[in-house]
């Protein structure tokens, strides 16, 4: 068994209207040589997380670490303007949490890391990772992020009974058709107004859209943001009390 000392988080550097996944990557990876994709973990554009290589195995994400880490990529991660930009989905950012959740679970003492904290040339994953991962780096026991795991649970659970996801038909927030793209195709994902799908067809999910809905793909970003931020205060909050209380 690998001695995994790192959980590291790459992007794939694609546009947001690119709706790729294991199967091209690797593709792309046998291009390059390799034998195919590098990565253990894809996380989708609605969140569906796709098996890379297995964790057994070496990966190919990062040159001198391969050998002691799990490299987990998400789907985008490059802008119009072809800089790199956060352009993560909703299902995205709460599935990618999911992962890493239990990725720490499994490897305790392992630290989350991004792709640009080993090369400063790259701003892979597009992310300040440690203001979003950071705090599980002080758990090195499994035990101390069993809570997180609960939510995490919850999470994926909702978004498994909620979701349609295949390879046609993928749950997501999607423009709406008279803003410039239909179904994950964006023409323009800057003044594209989103509201949450449960398939390729368009039903939408009642229950998960309000606050999103009429959003810009910036302004989605910046509510999925701030309440990850409230979630992880208070996340700190409950294990201050609990240190403080006896």
């Amino acid at each position: 068994m690998r001695a995994i000392k790192y959980i590291i988080i790459h992007c794939a550097d694609t546009y947001s209207r690119m709706n790729i996944g294991v199967k091209e990557i690797d593709e792309w990876h046998k291009q390059r040589g390799w034998k195919g994709v590098g990565y253990h973990y894809i996380v989708r554009r609605n969140g569906a997380i796709e098996t890379g290589r297995p964790e057994s195995e070496v990966g190919a994400h990062v040159a001198g670490y391969n050998s002691k880490s799990i490299g987990v990529c998400w789907v985008g991660g490059r802008g119009d303007d072809d800089k790199p930009i956060d352009n993560r989905t909703e299902w995205q950012v709460q599935m990618l949490t999911n992962l890493i959740f239990k990725l720490k679970k499994k490897y305790p003492l392992a630290k989350i890391a991004g792709h640009y904290e080993f090369d400063d040339q790259k701003a892979c994953p597009c992310f300040d990772v440690q203001k979003e991962f950071g705090y599980l780096n002080n758990y090195d026991n499994e035990n101390e992020i069993e809570e997180f795991m609960e939510v995490a649970k919850r999470q994926e659970n909702q978004h498994r009974d909620g979701s349609n996801a295949n390879s046609t038909g993928h749950s997501g927030f999607y423009p709406e058709p008279d803003a410039g793209g239909t179904d994950g195709v964006f023409t323009d994902p800057g003044s594209a107004h989103w509201r949450f799908r449960t398939d390729a067809q368009g039903s939408q999910n009642q229950t998960s859209t309000a606050v999103f809905e009429n959003k810009t793909e910036q302004e989605v970003n910046s509510l999925v943001k701030a309440r990850f931020t409230i979630r992880i205060a208070l996340n700190k909050i409950v294990e201050l009390i609990k240190k403080l209380v006896p």
